[in-house]
């Protein structure tokens, strides 16, 4: 697997609690941009979901919406579609700070890699599946990136120096943790 390119986005995987609980948030009705499954948001100035870029403070993953739609409908789903008119919009982001997540790099990553900063790579979605197609941006490492990869995935095949590691990541900066002065 990890010598095939088939990133899944920014997967939860665990958190200290024992369960990753997604949080509720709002998208706006009519928002223009596709949202799948795994793909990584932040908050606007407006209060709602977007898609969060390279170097955007994240508030996590996004994981599915539900809402009522223009014939009175509920709908629930791993995707929103763009320009989708809606009301009572509830969308789920994997946003605790503590939560781990797993990505699949664009590129090898070799141990060295291990505890280094990267930002989001490039890919939005499937949208026959309804799964985020981003990866971990490894031509993009740094000090100050936001994902931090914390360790390697404990799956068959899965080795440092493969073409398309999956490995366990953190996010550095993330919309509700507080900075700390110094780092």
């Amino acid at each position: 697997m990890p010598s095939t390119s088939a990133p899944f986005g920014m997967r939860p995987v665990s958190h200290p609690s024992g369960t990753v609980r997604p949080t509720a948030h709002t998208i706006g009705s009519t928002y223009g941009t596709d949202l799948f499954q795994n793909q990584v948001v932040r908050i606007d100035a407006d209060g709602t979901i977007k898609t969060a870029a390279a170097g955007e403070t994240m508030l996590g993953a996004f994981q599915g919406v539900e809402w009522t739609d223009n014939e009175g409908r509920r709908r629930v789903s791993n995707r929103w579609t763009a320009s989708t008119v809606g009301t009572d919009i509830v969308c789920y982001v994997a946003s605790d700070p503590a939560t781990t997540f797993e990505m699949q790099t664009s590129a090898t990553a070799a141990l060295t890699d291990n505890f280094a900063e990267f930002d989001i790579g490039s890919g939005t979605g499937n949208s026959t599946t309804g799964i985020s197609t981003q990866t971990l941006n490894m031509a993009t490492g740094s000090a100050t990136a936001g994902i931090q990869i914390i360790g390697l995935a404990p799956y068959a095949d899965n080795a440092w120096g493969d073409s398309f590691v999956i490995v366990r990541v953190r996010m550095n900066e993330h919309q509700m943790a507080a900075a700390v002065a110094g780092t």
